[in-house]
C-alpha cells in the first residue's frame, strides 16, 4: 500500500519517490512507518508530497527526526521555505 509520495520539484515535478507499507497508519497518533535517514540522492531534495493510506507526514531536517520538523496533513504543492531541499527523515503516523 502507498503511504506517501515525495516529488523534488514544487507542484509535484520532476521526478519522485513511492512509499509504501504492508499497510496504512492507524487514528491513533502513534508512528505507524519512518525512515530516519533518507538517501540514494532522496535526502534534501523534497520540495512538494502527497500522504496517501490515511497517514500524515512529518519531514524533519536532520537524520533520526531532528532539527526543524513540519507536518503534512494533505496533498501539498510546496512544502515551504522552511522545509523546501532540506528533510534527512520522515515519519508517518
Amino acid at each position: 500500500m502507498t503511504i506517501g509520495i515525495v516529488y523534488k520539484d514544487w507542484n509535484y515535478g520532476r521526478g519522485s519517490w513511492t512509499f509504501t507499507a504492508d499497510y496504512g497508519c492507524a487514528d491513533n497518533q502513534a508512528w505507524d512507518w519512518y525512515v530516519d535517514n533518507l538517501a540514494d540522492g532522496r535526502e534534501r531534495s523534497i520540495s512538494s508530497l502527497l500522504p496517501a493510506g490515511n497517514c500524515w507526514m512529518q519531514l524533519f531536517e536532520d537524520p533520526s527526526y531532528q532539527g526543524t520538523e513540519r507536518t503534512y496533513k494533505e496533498s501539498t504543492p510546496y512544502v515551504g521555505d522552511a522545509m523546501n531541499d532540506k528533510a534527512r527523515s520522515i515519519i508517518w503516523d
